[in-house]
């Protein structure tokens, strides 16, 4: 939750593409000459989002305060880097919804899918799923990174994952290919949306 409430802080504008479209300010965006996708990052201050804050900073302490858990430099530094991955494993992939939406009319509920699926399913451990819904969530939209796998090394769990317990430590990995391949279609739908727009 709190990589969420993050990516809603600093990011969470993306949402708003369409808003943006259909009332014609995108088209001044593309006119600034600052780059676009920084001029909707700060279209407006998302206040609701420190709301999204607190709520998963006083979940996240009371969930760990409930474990049993030693914490060491190292066991910190893993939480703070499995936090900023989750962020930006949710930017990569709204990343990539935004990139369609200026492709493809009609494409926004996309945003809201991603948020629905990340929300209801990314609050459970992925072994409850079947193994498609596990494979899903591990290597098509990868959630279970931004979450399930950070969480079962912090508790100890590494060893029940499914696939392999390698996966706990590739949060950071899927966080930068997520961005950079986010990044990559945004470009170029934006491309095509300045050609054909």
């Amino acid at each position: 939750m709190l990589g969420h409430g993050l990516y809603m802080l600093f990011f969470g504008n993306l949402g708003l593409i369409p808003h943006l479209l259909r009332e014609g300010r995108f088209e001044a965006f593309r006119t600034r000459p600052a780059p676009v996708l920084l001029q909707v990052f700060t279209y407006e201050a998302p206040i609701n989002a420190l709301g999204d804050l607190v709520v998963a900073g006083a979940s996240l302490t009371v969930c760990l305060s409930l474990l049993d858990i030693t914490w060491t430099p190292a066991a910190l530094c893993f939480l703070v880097v499995a936090v900023a991955a989750a962020t930006v494993i949710e930017l990569g992939l709204n990343l990539h919804i935004a990139g369609l939406v200026l492709r493809f009319r009609g494409s926004e509920s996309l945003f809201f899918w991603l948020d629905n699926t990340a929300g209801n399913f990314g609050n459970y451990p992925l072994s409850v799923f079947p193994a498609v819904l596990q494979g899903a969530f591990t290597f098509g939209v990868p959630i279970a990174f931004a979450g399930y796998y950070p969480a079962a090394w912090l508790t100890g769990h590494a060893d029940t994952v499914p696939v392999s317990p390698v996966l706990v430590h590739l949060s950071p990995l899927v966080a930068l290919l997520a961005v950079l391949s986010g990044v990559a279609v945004w470009r170029r739908c934006l491309a095509w949306y300045s050609r054909n727009g």
